[in-house]
């Protein structure tokens, strides 16, 4: 939450360190080459909880502001699916720039985690409900609408529909929990801790383990169709996604909660880290980087990419270059004007 230093609550920096980790982590294990077979029950694993669970936190922080739409996402978008075209089109494809066409509907890669929030958070007016009763409706249509998307064909990458739909029910649901945070952070009920770890063992070791759908059914993109699965499937990945939630809540939120050197620093720099580390990876496919890429070199990858792109430096560069700040304080400044 946006509080003062002195009230920081590092139980959510510490979990965000863990979740921007996975995601860099996870987007090496595309490009890594030097793993067994182990690599498919890895990815399988991280991709099961680390967007939904980042959804679900997206939304515990969310708060409606016009300013803050419009002068940071909305300008993060356009900047960065810009930047990234551009990088795509000259560095990698290695092409002409002068034929370089822009599209801003389909984002580029990681871009639609941003078109998504930008979508997420206007619809915040409509669903800022206070009774309880309304709050568990809503969350209930929103997972009935996430599965009933997936039957639509249609529904995929553009304007990242297909995401939108699949992560809307963790993001409203972080939203309305938030609500809640003294007595999650408060809970001190082992016997829930230890049912979760044993959920939790026994949920990884099924998911190392299955084979019976594809890898992409976890990305929330693609139509049941083109998956070739059924909605039963999507009930299931939603099911898992939805313990991990609670095991992060419940289970290691509370455990975690003070501050870890450089740690929690990362975590509170996650965005940057998503939003940069993207350049990095497709550079790294391009130059092969990934060929006798084993476990251990991932990792190591992995940790200099998250240290770099998440220090207090490089976010600071980050927050005067890659946001809309300066365009905030014009605005403001124009306000009081007139």
């Amino acid at each position: 939450m946006l509080q003062d230093k002195n009230s920081r609550i590092y139980a959510f920096d510490n979990i965000k360190f863990i979740l921007i980790f996975l995601v860099v982590f996870g987007h090496l294990l595309e490009i890594a080459q030097g793993w067994g077979e182990e690599r498919e029950s890895v990815y399988r694993l991280i991709y099961s909880f680390h967007m939904p669970v980042f959804m679900f936190f997206t939304g515990w922080f969310a708060k409606f502001n016009r300013e803050k739409i419009v002068f940071h996402f909305i300008y993060m978008y356009f900047l960065f699916q810009v930047l990234y075209q551009v990088f795509y089109h000259f560095v990698l494809r290695e092409r002409d720039l002068s034929k370089l066409e822009y599209q801003f509907t389909t984002p580029y890669w990681i871009l639609w985690y941003l078109l998504a929030i930008i979508l997420f958070y206007l619809m915040i007016p409509l669903l800022d409900v206070k009774e309880t009763w309304k709050q568990v409706l809503v969350v209930i249509v929103c997972f009935a609408v996430s599965l009933l998307a997936g039957i639509d064909s249609s529904v995929g990458y553009y304007f990242t529909l297909g995401r939108f739909f699949s992560f809307l029910p963790y993001f409203i649901a972080g939203y309305y929990i938030k609500n809640w945070q003294e007595k999650i952070l408060g809970c001190k009920n082992w016997i829930l801790r230890v049912l979760l770890l044993v959920l939790a063992v026994f949920i990884v070791v099924w998911i190392m383990q299955m084979t019976d759908f594809p890898k992409e059914a976890f990305y929330g993109s693609y139509s049941y169709e083109k998956l070739k699965i059924e909605l039963s499937v999507k009930l299931i990945i939603e099911m898992i996604a939805s313990f991990w939630i609670l095991f992060f809540l419940f289970g290691l939120a509370p455990v975690i909660n003070f501050k870890i050197p450089l740690i929690s620093t990362i975590g509170k720099n996650s965005l940057s880290i998503f939003l940069l580390h993207g350049f990095v990876v497709k550079f790294m496919e391009k130059e092969q980087m990934g060929v006798g890429m084993a476990p251990f070199v991932t990792l190591l990858w992995t940790i200099v990419i998250v240290v770099i792109l998440g220090n207090r430096f490089t976010n600071r560069l980050f927050t005067w270059l890659g946001t809309g700040w300066w365009l905030e304080k014009i605005y403001r400044r124009l306000g009081e004007k007139f």
